[in-house]
């Protein structure tokens, strides 16, 4: 949707929801004006001053890159905004080609369209001292989550040279990827089959390599500066290891009981998303106005950990037999009978903190078929500092 801001601050908007309540709320003096078509929003700006123009990209045929684009010829410092749900490194370069001040992906976080509008406007950041962490953190239960990544992304261009092989043993370590693009493969758009995708592996194989590199370049856009305190890096650090060994564990289990290999993977690797979603909701409200020790962090983890990975999950549409499985780490379902659910259990006994009870493993693996001396090591995982 355009938005139109003047001295009395005015924007403008087309199509209206929540961009256009976000933009009401930056400052009292601002004044919003909305519009369901792009000619409407022409013949306004052209009769009425304006601060700053927000347009979604879809605006019923019109593409709403070429309206920006049309605005701009005309006014070459007017702050452009474009909301699009095409994430694609074509659509951000031809955005910027245009002119376009700003990009923002859908689905957007209404905290980073404020603080991205505030630049834009010139206006005074919000007062963060004035919010506790944990109402940010109940704040953004309502709002878009977004995992941290483990490393920087690299740039399109080499990666769209590789095979999808390659991709899979790059990207294989990072629980945001697999997370997104099994989410993708499983949409609408991609899975005409109607056969679910539990795996990094499927999901790459039916993205194919360049909607698999334009959905991860998209997600780098929210990844690009990475979690930069030193805590909360750590904290980052020790979970993705966590992930790692868990994944790993799991893999190993299933290839000496014949079950799902890559599955039961996948369940290791995405079994931290809570925490990773709460470090990074938590980068979003440090400031210099913020102290967060140790102890503050583990609260935070401990009370909104579950309910984020529970969000997330749900949110992102991850098949359910792998949410199943992910379920399966931290409790067996009586009468339960899939073989990689008890396997993920297990799995996750044996990479717990303390070590779980023997004759608990002797019963987990009397039902697996397999003998406790079969076993992989028991690697506890190390508490972060």
């Amino acid at each position: 949707m355009p938005l139109h801001a003047s001295p009395h601050r005015r924007a403008g908007s087309h199509g209206g929801g929540p961009a256009e309540d976000i933009i009401g709320r930056l400052d009292r003096r601002m004044r919003v004006a909305g519009f369901d078509h792009a000619l409407a929003l022409l013949e306004h700006w052209r009769e009425y001053e304006a601060d700053l123009i927000c347009c979604d990209q879809d605006l019923g045929g019109y593409p709403g890159r070429e309206v920006l684009a049309r605005i701009r010829r005309e006014n070459p410092g007017l702050p452009l905004v474009l909301i699009s749900g095409d994430t694609g490194r074509a659509a951000v370069l031809a955005a910027r080609q245009a002119g376009i001040s700003s990009f923002i992906a859908k689905p957007f976080d209404p905290e980073l369209i404020a603080d991205r509008l505030r630049q834009l406007l010139d206006l005074p950041a919000e007062p963060a001292c004035e919010r506790s962490l944990a109402s940010h953190l109940q704040q953004r239960l309502d709002a878009s989550l977004f995992l941290p990544a483990l490393r920087e992304f690299a740039r399109p261009s080499p990666l769209a040279e590789l095979t999808v092989q390659q991709l899979h043993r790059l990207w294989r370590s990072e629980p945001a990827i697999s997370a997104r693009l099994i989410t993708a493969a499983n949409s609408a758009r991609f899975n005409r089959s109607g056969s679910r995708c539990e795996d990094l592996a499927g999901a790459l194989q039916r993205l194919g390599v360049r909607n698999s590199v334009n959905l991860v370049t998209g997600l780098s856009f929210r990844n690009q500066l990475g979690l930069r305190q030193p805590l909360l890096r750590r904290e980052a650090e020790h979970w993705f290891g966590r992930a790692q060994r868990l994944a790993e564990t799991s893999a190993l289990l299933a290839s000496r009981c014949e079950a799902d290999v890559h599955a039961c993977y996948t369940a290791g690797l995405l079994h931290c998303l809570g925490e990773l979603a709460v470090l990074e909701a938590v980068s979003g409200w440090l400031g210099p106005e913020q102290v967060l020790d140790q102890a503050g962090l583990q609260q935070a983890l401990r009370q909104y950990a579950s309910l984020f990975g529970n969000r997330i999950k749900v949110a992102w549409r991850l098949p359910l037999p792998l949410r199943r499985l992910i379920g399966g780490i931290y409790l067996l379902p009586v009468g339960v009978t899939r073989k990689e659910v008890v396997l993920m259990h297990l799995a996750g006994l044996l990479c717990a903190d303390t070590p779980p009870p023997p004759t608990r493993l002797k019963a987990l693996c009397q039902r697996l078929g397999i003998k406790p001396e079969q076993l992989p090591a028991q690697d506890p995982a190390t508490p972060a500092t």
